[in-house]
Order: structure tokens, then C-alpha cells, then sequence
């Protein structure tokens, strides 16, 4: 036995209807490929704060509305699945547990884990609450450690997309530029929010870019900066989408 694990996508106030529709796509499981054991019968929120985004970047191009509030939850069953299954059958079945065929538009986008059932699935907490995009940083005079974190196509140099980001200002020192580790809290905090922007310009046939934001390099760069006149607000564009965060030194 097995218990497969469905991640997706909903409005809150439509979770009810993504819950019946996935019980009437296990109710239409094959006995033939698996025997059902158990469904759950609610979703439960799922804090993946990746596959959050994610999906909601799967949404995007489903054209489903608000994005934004969309939030993540998980729903599983347990099967005794047919071991001699051909590559076609198991993929059929694995079919049944998403919300929609191959070819259909997708009401919840979805990612689908298999794990034995044997395991303890842990306990789930609360999602958490929506992450807010940070309001860009403003210099005073002084010294400042400016980090740029800087969404940047595969075949762009990466010198030249993060240096382009801070030509404006008197640079002392260039950190190293380096990509940020999934793992890392920023790469769903801060990167999220700029791949979901990304993908809404690709689809509105806006963007310079033309490859798939999501796989773009998430790089960050700390540089030490001397800020002398005006104010200066530190904002990435649509064009050279980018995030700010500085920290007054001097």
C-alpha cells in the first residue's frame, strides 16, 4: 500500500468544491489498477511555502483569477496498487488524483508525492499568513550594505544583470554574486512574488523575455554603497525585475 499525497492550489471559499471534485476522481480509479483504501475527506492547509508559489505560477498560465490569494493545501489517499502496472497504467492512475486531464484546463493546479503508507505523514501547521512584498528601500546620506536580489534569465551574465541593477549608485565594494539556495527563506519571499509578476508580462505578450520565469536564476549580491544628495528609492523594473534591501552602516 501506498499513500499518495495531492498538493494544490485554491481560493479558500472554493476549497469545498476542489474537496468533492477529488473525491469523485478517486470514486473513478480502476479496480482493475488500484484498490482504495482510504481518502481523506477534508484538505488540510500545507505551509510548502515553494510549492505555494509554484502552483501559483501554474495558475497563472491556467488563467485562473487572483493568484495572489490563492493558498495551499493537501489532500491524500491510501491504495493497494496492481504492482505489474505498465508506465501508461501508472500514469493514468496517478491522473485520477490531480483535478483535471492532461488536456483540460485545471480548476487546482496540483503536484502529486508517493510515499509509503507505512510512514507517519506529520502533522500539518496553519499556512502562513501571505507574504508581503517588501516596499523598496529608500538612501539617505551615509553608508549603506545594499543587497540586490535579482531575478536574471539562464543565458544572461550575471555580472552584467546585477551591476546593471546598481549603475546609480557609488559602489565601494561588489560582493560576490551568488545563487540563492531553495532552501533559503528568500527564495520563496522574495523571488516568488517577481517570478508571479514575470509570468503575468509573458503572458500579456509584455516582457523582453521570452523564457520561462520560473526557471530563471534567483541571484544575490551585497555591495557596500556611499550615498551623498537627494533620497534614493532602490527599485528593480519589469524590464530587470529585482528586489532591495539596505542596511544604514555609517
Amino acid at each position: 500500500m501506498e499513500q499518495y499525497i495531492t498538493k494544490f492550489v485554491a481560493h479558500p471559499e472554493k476549497l469545498a468544491d476542489a474537496e468533492a471534485l477529488y473525491a469523485e476522481r478517486i470514486a473513478r480509479i480502476d479496480p482493475a489498477l488500484a484498490r482504495v483504501v482510504h481518502v481523506d475527506r477534508r484538505a488540510q492547509p500545507s505551509d510548502d511555502a515553494f510549492t505555494l508559489w509554484e502552483l501559483r505560477d501554474v495558475a497563472v498560465y491556467e488563467e485562473i483569477e487572483r493568484v495572489r490569494d490563492l493558498e495551499l493545501f493537501q489532500i491524500s489517499c491510501i491504495l493497494e496498487v496492481d504492482p505489474a502496472l505498465g508506465d501508461e497504467q501508472d500514469d493514468a492512475l496517478m491522473e485520477r488524483m490531480l483535478f483535471a486531464e492532461a488536456d483540460e484546463a485545471d480548476p487546482f493546479p496540483a503536484n502529486l508525492e508517493r510515499v509509503p503508507a507505512s510512514e507517519v505523514w506529520a502533522s500539518l501547521d496553519p499556512i502562513p499568513a501571505d507574504v508581503e512584498e517588501q516596499l523598496p528601500p529608500t538612501l539617505t546620506e551615509g553608508t549603506w550594505l545594499v543587497t540586490t536580489y535579482a531575478l536574471v534569465s539562464q543565458d544572461a551574465d550575471p555580472a552584467t544583470e546585477v551591476e546593471a541593477l546598481t549603475k546609480n549608485l557609488r559602489v565601494l565594494h561588489y560582493g560576490e554574486i551568488s545563487e540563492v539556495d531553495p532552501r533559503d527563506s528568500v527564495f520563496t519571499q522574495v523571488f516568488g512574488p517577481m517570478v508571479l509578476r514575470q509570468s503575468e508580462l509573458l503572458l500579456e505578450g509584455a516582457s523582453r523575455h521570452v523564457d520561462y520565469p520560473l526557471g530563471r536564476r534567483r541571484l544575490r549580491q551585497a555591495s557596500v554603497v556611499k550615498h551623498a544628495g537627494a533620497p534614493l528609492t532602490l527599485s528593480g523594473t519589469d524590464e530587470r525585475p529585482a528586489v532591495f534591501t539596505a542596511e544604514r552602516l555609517t
